[in-house]
């Protein structure tokens, strides 16, 4: 039986429909590449995800809650991307692999019930964002036969819920056409004309450090702040042609423009946000970026000079200690020496390869738990699964540009 009727010609109906029938299941949603799945229970909202990189979604979040809980950290990060990210594209569970994530955090106690539901609702509120701009869709409603066995971490009101959407939403659009969505990545512009300009040199350079390819949402879990705010807060420059923006990177790029459903949002009886106040403006105001991610000691080995001054080149003004050692054999003392928080490792090194070094790192002590990133040209599955089997924590295919490295470490240096 339908729990919609033909009237049910946007997502944001369709949910409303579903909510006032009680509805208790998973919402399947398709639009071109990408889908969403929306869990319902008796026509209460208790988590929605899509299959856009889920585990770069939470790992942002949980950026966000390790400024106050010091029990998250890269080691964490980690733990719950190899328990469970290779589930997420057969996973078998009653709901998906990240609120299993989420779920794993709490019974574990690293992060409390409050946390958890902090988690959960910016993941909705940024899935059903990209939903509820949806110009046309396919759908399917998924089987619940054992729904009982599920945990209800929070369960939302639909409309008070998709009301707080809508208001966000209203307010990106006053930020269009600029701005067309929170993936795109803005860039400082340094040849801009500085005349009548009004940052202060000591902004401009830290503008100039962190706008170097993060999107908004990533910029929002660096300075632990709301992503429009930092939109709203960017938008003058952008405007002004002191920020640049670049378009959002696949597969981001195959979400909806934030510009693409105005008439249903004019339309929506909704009381918009507050537009911020120049006053309010973190990148217009004088005093300095609080930017929380935390510096840390780098080391980076390889047997290649040239890739050694690439890293480092990378890593500059990014408030790292970067330590670079070129022969595998005195690398183990060096490490133990320095006591890195990360440490980038090539596989193909003389003497003494990546994964001898990486096994010989994890048996000590001191590295047990110590993110160890492998940076190699081998692409296959083999070299990724005897990567694990040595104990690396990631893996880094060559080459590779300044923002997936940037991306890698800040992933486990919260």
């Amino acid at each position: 039986m339908n729990m919609w009727n033909d009237s049910a010609n946007s997502t944001y109906d369709l949910l409303l429909q579903l909510a006032q029938n009680e509805f208790s299941g998973c919402l399947e949603i398709s639009h071109q590449s990408v889908y969403w799945w929306i869990y319902f229970e008796l026509g209460k909202l208790f988590y929605a995800t899509n299959s856009l990189e889920p585990f770069e979604r939470l790992e942002r979040y949980l950026k966000r809650l390790s400024h106050s809980n010091t029990q998250i950290n890269g080691f964490t990060c980690s733990q719950v991307r190899v328990k469970f990210e290779s589930n997420h594209q057969t996973n078998n569970s009653l709901t998906s692999s990240d609120y299993e994530a989420i779920k794993w955090l709490l019974q574990q106690e690293y992060i409390k019930q409050e946390e958890a539901v902090f988690l959960i609702n910016k993941v909705m509120e940024e899935v059903l964002e990209a939903c509820l701009l949806l110009p046309n869709f396919n759908l399917n409603i998924l089987p619940n036969n054992i729904w009982h066995e599920v945990t209800f971490i929070v369960q939302n009101e639909v409309y008070s819920f998709l009301k707080k959407i809508l208001q966000n939403l209203a307010e990106w659009q006053t930020l269009a056409p600029q701005i067309f969505s929170s993936y795109q990545r803005p860039y400082f512009f340094s040849q801009y004309n500085s005349q009548n300009n009004q940052l202060s040199s000591e902004k401009q350079q830290q503008l100039s450090r962190f706008l170097k390819g993060f999107s908004f949402r990533q910029l929002a879990a660096i300075l632990d702040q709301d992503v429009l705010r930092i939109a709203q807060g960017l938008h003058p420059l952008i405007t002004n042609g002191v920020v640049i923006l670049r378009e959002p990177r696949p597969p981001f790029s195959d979400l909806p423009s934030l510009a693409t459903s105005q008439t249903q949002l004019n339309n929506s009886s909704i009381v918009k946000r507050e537009t911020i106040q120049q006053n309010n403006n973190i990148f217009l105001d004088n005093k300095p970026l609080k930017i929380v991610q935390n510096s840390g000691t780098i080391i980076c080995i390889d047997d290649s000079p040239i890739m050694l001054k690439q890293l480092n080149h990378f890593l500059a003004d990014h408030n790292f200690s970067v330590h670079t050692v070129n022969d595998p054999l005195k690398a183990l003392m060096e490490v133990i020496r320095i006591k890195p928080n990360l440490i980038l490792m090539d596989v193909s090194m003389p003497n003494l390869d990546g994964y001898q070094l990486c096994r010989l790192l994890r048996n000590h002590s001191l590295f047990k738990t110590t993110p160890i990133i492998m940076v190699t040209g081998n692409k296959g599955l083999i070299d990724r699964a005897k990567a694990k089997i040595a104990g690396a924590t990631d893996y880094l295919t060559k080459p590779f540009n300044q923002t997936e490295l940037l991306k890698i470490i800040f992933r486990y240096l919260t």
